[in-house]
């Protein structure tokens, strides 16, 4: 076998970025997707509920490309009482003309979290209003900073209100989030983060319809969230509620102590 290219977390980190040009490169795989000719199988996923672990593997073929990966991502939820992250991972790099391994990236979910930043990225590029310059960012974890950081680069976000379930890590990452500087900010621009809450009103937000629902479902009404994807984990986590597909333009965020159970998530830009 030829030699195997092996970068770990940290080469990863030095080479690849949360920028620009990573949203471009997704935005152009959501258009191959689309387009057809892709090859992309359902998830393989083995769930393990006696130690609270999954391992999902995934992968796709776009023709045309000199190599596809197959990524194993494990997700185990009780590593944080342990000191460790639950999710982790890593990529094999093959070759599309002849098979062979040509690297594995040992990324350790880092490439993951920089795909679903720009995925953001992409969606407020198209849903978002071009002078939005305001962020409701829920939740206070990695990929909280990295929506609000992907935001930023396709929008004039100048300001952000976080609220998480911990009251806490909100004030926390508002407090380091205070003073950023965003990419291509002009000099004695303001940038500023704040914790808040939804609001419990009626808010009308620059994305037409709630991305879970159809214009025409087909059979039964799939409720949003229902589907795969970090949206099925916060259903079934019970972190949303149960709302039904609406139709309208309006995002009716409902407040509960302690639970996040919005009617609609539409969009992080208001």
């Amino acid at each position: 076998m030829s030699d195997i290219r092996i970068l770990h977390e940290a080469d990863l980190r030095a080479r690849i970025r949360l920028d620009g040009e990573a949203v471009d490169v997704v935005e152009q795989a959501f258009a191959r997707l689309a387009e057809g000719g892709v090859e992309m199988p359902p998830v393989m996923s083995m769930h393990m509920p006696d130690v609270n672990g999954e391992v999902d593997v995934k992968t796709a073929y776009v023709p045309g490309l000199p190599g596809f990966a197959v990524k194993i991502s494990p997700g185990f939820f009780d590593n944080p009482a342990r000191g460790l992250p639950s999710t982790s991972g890593l990529m094999v790099v093959l070759s599309t003309e002849t098979g062979r391994v040509r690297a594995v990236l040992l990324d350790n979910g880092y490439l993951t979290d920089v795909r679903t930043a720009a995925a953001g990225g992409v969606a407020a590029r198209y849903l978002a209003r071009r002078d939005a310059s305001k962020a409701a960012i829920f939740g206070a974890g990695l990929q909280a900073r990295m929506q609000l950081q992907a935001l930023c680069l396709v929008r004039p976000v100048t300001e952000a209100v976080i609220w998480a379930r911990d009251p806490a890590k909100a004030e926390r990452l508002a407090a380091e989030l205070t003073g950023w500087r965003r990419a291509g900010q002009p000099p004695g621009a303001r940038w500023w983060a704040r914790p808040g809450a939804p609001a419990s009103r009626p808010v009308r937000r620059p994305v037409p319809r709630c991305l879970g629902c159809r214009r025409r479902p087909r059979g039964r009404r799939q409720a949003p969230g229902e589907g795969k994807g970090s949206c099925r984990s916060a259903w079934h986590g019970s972190c949303l509620g149960h709302p039904p597909c609406h139709a309208s333009y309006h995002c009716r965020v409902p407040v509960r102590c302690g639970a996040l159970n919005p009617a609609k998530l539409c969009g992080a830009a208001a």
